[in-house]
């Protein structure tokens, strides 16, 4: 079968070259014929003017303020897009946050019944790997602003004396 291949965009800030000639995940690909078009009509109005008496040029400042607002309107779509995608990204990390809780709150409610060692053994077990999983999740989602490496040596050590041997 087809397979979605999924691709992480990055950013770096120190490299601009390689932001704008990006293929993947860029809008540039699609720019460069109008671009192209665009200087090509640059250079035929300069050289019509230049060598001809054909006069395409305007002596008005409109396009300039028109360019303007065109600009700060792209500056504050594009903000809000971004603000929008970070609040629906913050409300589903919100949810996890409020599922895992609810989660643990379960496990401890529907099993409090039960007060032997091994289940007071599960229930700190269970809440420990939903802790876990949260830390984890943070980590995968803050990777590309921390970089670092060997994360996962932090949280899956296994101490047999400290926490026994249930396994």
């Amino acid at each position: 079968g087809s397979y979605y291949r999924v691709h992480r965009v990055s950013y770096t800030a120190q490299n601009h070259v390689q932001v704008l000639f990006r293929t993947y995940a860029s809008a540039f690909p699609q720019v460069v014929p109008f671009v192209c078009a665009n200087v090509l009509w640059t250079l035929c109005v300069f050289y019509m003017k230049r060598l001809t008496f054909i006069d395409l040029t305007f002596d008005s400042s409109v396009g300039h303020s028109f360019m303007g607002l065109l600009v700060s309107f792209l500056i504050v779509s594009r903000t809000q897009i971004s603000y929008a995608r970070f609040m629906e990204y913050r409300r589903h990390l919100a949810a996890s946050y409020q599922a895992c809780r609810e989660l643990a709150q379960y496990t401890t409610v529907y099993t409090f019944q039960t007060q032997t060692e091994d289940a007071a053994w599960w229930r700190q077990e269970v809440c420990f790997r939903i802790i876990l999983l949260l830390r984890v999740t943070m980590d995968a989602l803050l990777w590309s602003s921390t970089e670092r490496e060997k994360w996962e040596d932090e949280y899956f050590k296994f101490n047999r004396e400290q926490d026994g041997d249930k396994e």
